[in-house]
């Protein structure tokens, strides 16, 4: 955490939340705190609760007990008012609008919280241009969001929450489809954003990540903390075992090689135009075959995320 995060006032607050579905139980008395410029790893495994809980915080489901601060208000069962209070979550589908321009997106959460009854088309246009400058990255404004790339779409969705003045930026899975080289420029863009005093509650599987930008961590297990505190308290192995329970040993094992087989699957000379050519490929049983390969170059129009100079 920051100094200036770790001195402050949070400005989120989850006291004692808890969750049941009938007879199961998905959240017990679970407390979390985010500060500002905070960037904290909620993490668990399928299952642990931590859907539900983000489900709660941004109020789309509502908790049996226990209370959610934003800025010091007191929260219930209100989207609109999680988003007006400064919270945005971004989901693994982005929900964006895939017919509508880059700009058109980026400005209509500012347009419902402000309930724009005109459609002020040069102001939105304009603050969408401000706020990918304030990213440093340049993206087509007038670019339908379904021509953007994957790693485009996730800058769309972040820009969308800081036109919208959000202080706090939930991203559930944020990389899960993304290359490296993305991944490390949306991490780099979670830091500078991070410096200007934005909170995130980043979720993640993948531990590199975490200990690349996450200050804090809670860990959930079967929907209660079993852990929290500051990442430099953490190593690989620690986080792990507190997420699953137990011990995980990284090893190689040993594998026989199996007997070479007839192939069940075979093509040869496979291609299409501008794709592939001349693809032989054999399936065996018992074996597994990888196929490999760097992701294709984008279309020469095709809006690209880049650093701004």
């Amino acid at each position: 955490m920051n100094d200036e995060a770790s001195g402050s006032t949070p400005i989120l607050q989850m006291r004692d939340i808890r969750k049941a579905y009938g007879p199961v139980r998905v959240l017990e008395d679970v407390n979390l705190e985010l500060s500002t410029g905070e960037v904290r790893c909620l993490a668990g495994e399928n299952g642990s609760g931590k859907s539900t809980l983000i489900k709660i915080l941004s109020g789309v489901v509502s908790a049996d007990a226990g209370q959610v601060s934003l800025n010091g208000r007191q929260l219930g069962n209100d989207p609109m008012g999680a988003i007006t209070a400064g919270l945005s979550v971004i989901y693994q589908d982005f929900s964006l609008f895939p017919n509508l321009s880059v700009w058109e997106n980026i400005g209509f959460l500012t347009s419902v919280t402000s309930a724009d009854v005109l459609h002020k088309r040069s102001a939105r246009r304009r603050l969408a241009i401000d706020t990918l400058k304030r990213m440093q990255v340049e993206i087509d404004p007038d670019a339908p969001v379904e021509l953007l790339p994957v790693a485009s779409k996730q800058l769309v969705a972040i820009a969308r929450a800081l036109a919208n003045r959000a202080r706090i930026i939930v991203m559930d899975e944020p990389t899960t489809a993304l290359t490296r080289s993305e991944v490390a420029h949306l991490l780099e863009i979670v830091s500078a954003l991070k410096k200007e005093g934005v909170s995130f509650l980043f979720v993640s599987h993948k531990i590199e990540e975490v200990f690349a930008v996450c200050d804090t961590v809670t860990v959930l297990r079967d929907g209660s903390v079993v852990v929290e505190g500051p990442i430099g308290e953490f190593d690989t192995e620690r986080l792990v075992e507190a997420m699953t329970g137990r011990s995980v040993d990284s090893q190689r094992l040993p594998r026989e090689e199996s007997q070479v087989q007839r192939p069940f699957l075979a093509a040869s000379g496979l291609g299409r135009r501008g794709n592939f050519v001349d693809v032989d490929l054999e399936l065996r049983p018992g074996e597994i075959v990888s196929v490999v390969g760097l992701l294709a170059p984008a279309e020469p129009n095709s809006p690209r995320p880049c650093s701004a100079t």
